[in-house]
């Protein structure tokens, strides 16, 4: 199967993570920025549970938190728990970051044939993703075995589904997308009758407008550079004399971007060197720093009590930002007019 016949740039869901065993103030905060929030489940390892924002585009934002921390499963009070979940949640690929924007999904496709495309490193056109520095090199791309995975939805409802990871070794998590290959139909993994209304989310958002990602270093900004156009199989566009670049993402099927929906984008900037509130996220070479949110224009203000603003979106074509506490940066970005 080539490279054209598996596309690779089709937008899934982007994670949010709480603090340990705090999913539910998470859940609160996205609330109070007027968002409409769904049960989602317990993960299969028992490590997780989640909820979900719909969206209207099919995309989703996965609120995600650990049931415990690291310590929980290593005090002796835990002796109870399941043998190997120390061992487990020590190693889970998400115990590293912090609280925030943590990682994004593209959505899988073709089976077996996407994870041969993805974890080849020496492919060329003829597959998905060619390796141009070498076995996951600062230039290349390297992607690990499928993993299979799923949750327990509140009604009994179980999902299940195939993850293919970027090696965190050479990438870092965050950077490069993940991959989410659905084995039961995605309809039940991700339910868009709740957000097919226009008033489903207060805050009036209808769906991603960009996550926005900031390297570490211009070498970090170059080599992802690379990277990205690999992976998504297209090159940016470049802005600001070459300091931001930009990749197009399609959404899932079903829904088709227009005009008045455009497709949610990619933005990838250096991190700005002296910049008090910069924090980098551990030893991670690229991050994501805010998501953007398509916005109906007739959409009303609000205040969020968090910290952050929620409020006037300003004009057509600048969006206002808000520094949400315990969220992140977000942005409300109004939808182009029509007619």
């Amino acid at each position: 199967m080539s490279r054209k016949e598996i596309p690779t740039n089709v937008l899934d869901h982007i994670i949010h993570l709480s603090p340990p065993g705090e999913l539910q103030a998470g859940i609160e905060r996205f609330e109070r920025l007027g968002f409409k929030v769904l049960p989602g489940g317990t993960h299969a390892d028992g490590l997780t549970s989640n909820a979900l924002v719909v969206l209207d585009d099919g995309v989703y934002l996965e609120l995600i938190a650990f049931t415990h921390d690291v310590d929980y499963y290593a005090a002796s009070a835990s002796s109870t728990a399941p043998p190997g979940l120390l061992e487990k949640r020590r190693g889970h690929w998400w115990q590293s970051k912090l609280p925030g924007w943590i990682d994004w999904a593209n959505l899988g496709f073709g089976g077996e044939a996407m994870a041969d495309v993805l974890m080849n490193p020496n492919s060329d056109g003829g597959g998905a993703v060619a390796n141009v520095g070498g076995n996951g090199g600062d230039f290349g791309v390297k992607y690990l075995a499928p993993v299979e995975g799923g949750r327990t939805k509140p009604d009994g409802d179980v999902l299940k589904w195939r993850v293919t990871f970027p090696d965190s070794a050479a990438h870092g998590r965050g950077a490069l997308p993940f991959f989410c290959e659905d084995l039961t139909p995605r309809n039940r993994r991700v339910s868009r009758t709740s957000a097919q209304s226009p008033a489903a989310h207060p805050c009036k958002a209808t769906g991603i407008a960009y996550i926005s990602l900031s390297a570490a270093t211009s070498i970090s900004f170059t080599a992802l550079c690379a990277q990205l156009s690999l992976v998504l199989g297209e090159n940016p566009r470049f802005l600001s004399d070459g300091e931001e670049a930009r990749w197009a993402l399609n959404v899932p099927q079903g829904t088709t971007p227009t005009s008045a929906k455009p497709r949610p984008e990619i933005v990838l900037r250096t991190a700005t060197v002296g910049d008090p509130d910069l924090q980098i996220p551990g030893s991670d070479k690229a991050w994501i720093d805010q998501v953007g949110f398509w916005v109906d224009q007739n959409g009303h203000t609000k205040d969020d009590d968090d910290g952050g603003f929620f409020g006037d979106r300003g004009s057509e074509t600048g969006p206002n930002l808000g520094n949400v506490s315990g969220v992140g940066q977000v942005a409300f970005v109004p939808l182009p007019r029509t007619g």
